[in-house]
């Protein structure tokens, strides 16, 4: 009878243990990518960037009637096309002339997301720095683009990851380390475009 409440108990402190570490770890992903966001920002809106400052970025307007003159669909086509066809240079030309052309909409905040991607995944020479301003664009233009979200978060899940495995490289025995890497890489990626 003692052998089987030990067990229970022993059960018991294994899943308070396990629940206790996904919630500390998830709060800090939440934490380090608001944090992360923030401090982008502000560099963003200090250097002098190809872009305007945050508060100058304009914000989604769901009632502009400019979304006319853009039209998204051929946007589209034509990125798949020379995704396709790994003409990465002309789609990344594409997208930058759809921002100039396009209403700061949530039209807008898509090119700025395939822009990211295409400099995360498609063009040699594209620095994180190139790849985070166009998701943290894309979210400032409109905060509700899911695939945005998505994207940065799996960007910096991707680069955290990288480091992880870095510092395992300099000391294999570290401990936190293996088990957050261990973790992270039990959550897969991907990318939403």
């Amino acid at each position: 009878m003692l052998q089987c409440l030990n067990g229970i108990r022993s059960v018991s402190l294994l899943r308070l243990h396990t629940i206790c570490f996904y919630s500390v770890y998830f709060w800090f992903v939440r934490v380090t990518l608001q944090i992360t966001i923030s401090i982008i920002i502000i560099i963003m809106s200090h250097s002098g960037g190809t872009h305007p400052p945050n508060n100058n970025v304009p914000k989604y307007d769901k009632d502009s009637d400019k979304e006319k003159e853009f039209d998204y669909k051929k946007f589209r086509a034509e990125f798949r096309r020379g995704k396709l066809e790994k003409r990465y240079e002309d789609c990344e030309r594409l997208c930058l002339q759809a921002i100039q052309n396009c209403p700061p909409n949530q039209l807008r905040a898509k090119v700025y997301n395939h822009l990211g991607y295409l400099y995360e995944n498609c063009i040699e020479g594209k620095h994180f720095d190139d790849v985070l301003e166009h998701y943290v664009l894309a979210l400032q233009v409109d905060d509700t683009s899911v695939s945005a979200h998505f994207n940065l978060a799996n960007f910096l899940l991707e680069q955290g990851l990288q480091h992880l495995a870095r510092a395992l490289e300099l000391n294999p025995n570290h401990r936190k380390t293996q088990q957050r890497l261990a973790s992270l890489q039990s959550f897969g990626g991907g990318h939403v475009v």
